[in-house]
């Protein structure tokens, strides 16, 4: 598990291939969770990720290692990129943790919304 000293944070971007699944599951360990929150006009998935990483470089870096089509973010723009989530933070209810998840995100971590 990754140090829980270091931030959290909150990213999304529409995923323009049609597998939207990460390339190892579970995907590298700064990677706390992912899903897909839904589908654009297109039909191109919106994906969300929780990173723990030192900073936003970092944390773009460990979303690239599973999802390398996404480094076309990097012109186009995170549909958010929220950097001040915390060292404890864990996303709300519509965002559900799996086995994996909850391990990366530690039990003992209190769920805030």
């Amino acid at each position: 598990m990754i140090s829980s000293v270091m931030p959290r944070f909150w990213v999304s971007w529409i995923q323009r291939t049609p597998d939207h699944r990460p390339l190892t599951f579970p995907p590298h360990e700064a990677i706390l969770g992912w899903w897909c929150s839904g589908y654009d006009s297109d039909g191109k998935a919106v994906l969300c990720a929780a990173v723990q990483a030192e900073d936003p470089t970092a944390a773009c870096a460990a979303i690239f290692k599973d999802w390398p089509e996404a480094a076309e973010v990097r012109d186009n723009g995170w549909r958010f990129f929220e950097h001040d989530m915390g060292d404890d933070w864990i996303p709300g209810d519509r965002f559900p943790l799996s086995g994996w998840m909850k391990k990366r995100f530690g039990v003992a971590a209190k769920r805030s919304h």
